[in-house]
C-alpha cells in the first residue's frame, strides 16, 4: 500500500472516529437532560405535602405556643391588664383573648382616653404613639400626637374648647407640582407654622375639640362613621335613661375572632358572650322575633353591663327616628342570644341612612 492510499484510509478512520464521538456524546447529552428534568419534576411535586406539613408545623408551633407559655413578665411593655372598665369576661378566661390598652407616656396622657376609645370602637391596631409636629402648629394648643397603626399613620390635634375643631380647615396649594403645601384656617397658628408641606394630599376629620389628619382617607371614612354611631349610642342610652358610662361596648368584629363550642359554653356560661353578634335578629330559630330592620336603621350595637357577662343590650335607631333597645339573654336549650326584653322611645332628632 502506498503512502497516499494509508494517509487517505488513516483519515477515513478518523472522521469515523470523530462522528462517532460526536453521536455518542449527542446521546449522552440526552440522557443527562432527561434524567435532570426526571428528578426535576421528581423534586418539584413529590416532597410537597411533606414541606407543606414542617412549614405548617413550624408556624403552628410559633403561633401557638407563645400564647401559651407567655406570662406577664415577658408580654410587651404597652400593654397592661384590662381596667375595671373593662367586663369580668376579660379577666375569667385566661386561655381566651385579652383587652389591652396601650400605656401612654406620661407626656401624653391627654390622649389617653382617646387612644381607649380607638381601641375599643374600631379595629385598627396601634403600635406606637408619639410626638406629632402639629403640636407646634395652632395657638390654642400644643397636644397632638402621631399614631403608627397596622393601616398607616394618622395625627390627632385635641383642641382645649368643645367645638374648636370644627372651626378649622385646611387649605391646600397645588399649584407647584411635586411641591404642595397647605395652611389653616378658622383658628390662629404659631408665628412662622405656616406654610406646611406634604408629599400628597392631607385629608382632615374633626369631631368636637379633636382634629384628625392623615394621608390616608380611610381614616376620614372610618372615624365619621365610628362617631356618628358613638354618638347615636350616647343619645340611646340618654334617652332611656341609662348610664353609658356603666356599660362596655362590644366590638363585632373582635368577637368573631374567638371561637367556643357548646361544651365551653356549659363549662363557663361567660363564654356565651363571643356568640354575640350584632345581628342576632337574623337567626332562624327566633320565634315572633320583635326586631325587623328596614332601610335607612342602623346597625344594632351591642353593650354589656361591666363586670358582668350576661346583662346584654342591643340598641339601634330606626329610619324614622325611634330609639330601641332590646336585653339580650343566652339561650342555653338553643345555644343562641335571644331577646328578653324590647323597649322604643321616640329619638330626638330623625336619624339620616347615609
Amino acid at each position: 500500500m502506498d503512502l497516499n492510499q494509508r494517509l487517505h484510509d488513516l483519515g477515513a478512520e478518523k472522521r469515523q472516529e470523530a462522528l462517532s464521538d460526536r453521536e455518542q456524546m449527542e446521546r449522552m447529552k440526552k440522557a443527562v437532560q432527561s434524567k435532570i428534568s426526571h428528578r426535576m419534576v421528581n423534586k418539584r411535586w413529590m416532597p410537597m405535602p411533606v414541606v407543606l406539613s414542617l412549614l405548617l408545623t413550624c408556624f403552628g408551633m410559633w403561633f401557638i405556643l407563645p400564647s401559651i407559655h407567655l406570662d406577664q413578665k415577658q408580654l410587651p411593655s404597652s400593654t397592661e391588664a384590662p381596667t375595671s372598665e373593662v367586663s369580668r369576661l376579660d379577666t375569667e378566661s385566661p386561655t381566651l383573648e385579652k383587652s389591652k390598652f396601650l400605656v401612654l407616656d406620661q407626656r401624653f396622657s391627654f390622649a389617653s382616653d382617646f387612644v381607649k376609645w380607638m381601641q375599643r370602637y374600631t379595629d385598627y391596631e396601634i403600635k406606637q404613639v408619639t410626638d406629632s409636629p402639629f403640636a407646634n402648629v395652632f395657638q390654642s394648643t400644643d397636644q397632638a400626637v402621631l399614631l403608627e397603626t397596622n393601616k398607616g399613620t394618622v395625627h390627632v390635634v385635641f383642641f382645649p374648647n368643645s367645638g374648636e375643631a370644627e372651626r378649622v380647615e385646611i387649605d391646600e396649594d397645588f399649584t407647584v407640582r411635586g411641591q404642595i403645601t397647605f395652611t389653616f384656617t378658622g383658628t390662629k397658628l404659631n408665628e412662622g407654622a405656616a406654610p406646611l408641606h406634604a408629599t400628597g394630599p392631607t385629608y382632615q376629620y374633626s369631631h368636637n375639640n379633636l382634629l384628625i389628619l392623615s394621608s390616608n382617607s380611610d381614616f376620614v371614612t372610618t372615624f365619621r362613621s365610628r362617631f356618628a354611631e358613638f354618638d347615636t349610642y350616647r343619645s340611646i342610652f340618654e334617652n332611656f335613661e341609662l348610664n353609658f358610662s356603666e356599660y362596655t361596648y362590644l366590638n363585632d368584629l373582635k368577637l368573631k375572632k374567638i371561637k367556643v363550642t357548646p361544651e365551653e359554653i356549659k363549662q363557663k356560661p361567660e363564654r356565651a358572650i363571643f356568640r354575640l353578634r350584632s345581628s342576632w335578629w337574623a337567626n332562624p330559630r327566633l320565634k315572633d322575633n320583635p326586631f325587623i330592620p328596614k332601610v335607612g336603621d342602623r346597625t344594632p350595637g351591642l353593650f354589656v353591663r361591666t363586670g358582668t357577662y350576661d346583662d346584654v343590650l342591643s340598641i339601634y335607631a330606626a329610619a324614622d327616628g325611634t330609639h330601641h333597645l332590646f336585653r339580650l339573654s343566652w339561650d342555653h336549650e338553643n345555644w343562641m342570644w335571644a331577646p328578653v326584653e324590647h323597649k322604643q322611645k321616640p329619638g330626638k332628632t330623625k336619624q339620616s341612612s347615609s
